[in-house]
């Protein structure tokens, strides 16, 4: 699954030649741990499964390992109530609890994660989000005619400047702010390939703040954009706001916490 941009973004230029196996002898690294605690709330249910997924960095080549936790815990710093989280399973890399709305909805709340002797910390707020008013499939294309248009329409919230993270599914996603369109209906279209008639897309707009709006976009460029997850060890050591009391400049943990209001909408894709 590729996600096609707005505009063409360069063109790639190919060059053929003669190759020469070459062996490189890649350095040994730690492994290092990485904290996927994207928590999306969904403010309609009374209680709501929120779920940490914690995996370790190995060799270059190899993909990221489910990490064994000591404890992990979230808490509520307004009330001081804190839930601890377990894992879902042995080889499992989710750690989850079901939480009442309002812990998960009032107040300021720290994330505490222990690992091999290391204690990592983070903190956010709850941000609000925006129902999504409509989600139809479009009859437009990009490059070509087996793209899939898929046009959303939200309200923002003139009251307060916001950012939003759009998941646009298999791995897509796209962030936004309301500087041109604050308090007013936005729609725009967004563009698929590879997509068959009969497939489910959802579509998840997540309320988050300036601070996340920037980690994703360097995450999105370095990806280049084609279906990834965005807590996946980086090009380059993105540092996400997961900290640690042994916290050096060289040794932190990859990813990040934050808590956002996630409103849902799908649709099925139509035979153009």
């Amino acid at each position: 699954m590729k996600k096609i941009f707005f505009s063409l973004l360069g063109v790639w230029l190919l060059f053929q030649s003669c190759e020469e196996v070459v062996d490189v002898d890649l350095p040994k690294t730690e492994s290092r741990l990485v904290i996927d605690a994207l928590i999306r709330v969904d403010t309609s249910q009374p209680d709501n499964l929120i779920r940490v997924n914690a995996l370790e960095t190995a060799s270059f080549f190899e993909e990221l390992q489910p990490a064994r936790l000591n404890t992990i815990s979230i808490t509520n710093l307004n009330s001081g109530t804190a839930i601890s989280l377990e894992r879902s399973g042995e080889s499992s890399s989710a750690y989850e609890a079901v939480v009442p709305k309002d812990f998960i909805t009032n107040g300021n709340f720290l994330l505490q994660a222990e690992h091999k002797g290391r204690t990592y910390t983070a903190t956010s707020s709850f941000f609000p989000s925006v129902p999504i008013d409509n989600l139809e499939q479009g009859n437009d294309i990009l490059f070509e005619e087996t793209d899939i248009e898929v046009k959303v329409r939200f309200t923002d919230d003139g009251t307060t400047d916001d950012f939003y993270l759009f998941d646009f599914d298999f791995g897509e996603y796209l962030t936004s702010r309301d500087d041109f369109y604050q308090g007013q209906q936005f729609e725009f279209s967004y563009f698929y390939e590879e997509l068959q008639p009969g497939e489910v897309i959802r579509v998840n707009l997540l309320g988050i703040d300036q601070a996340f709006y920037n980690y994703m976009n360097q995450v999105i460029e370095q990806s280049g954009g084609d279906g990834f997850t965005p807590f996946a060890t980086p090009v380059s050591a993105l540092r996400g706001n997961i900290q640690s009391e042994q916290d050096t400049t060289e040794d932190f943990a990859f990813g990040y916490f934050i808590v956002s209001e996630t409103f849902s909408d799908s649709l099925i894709v139509q035979e153009k």
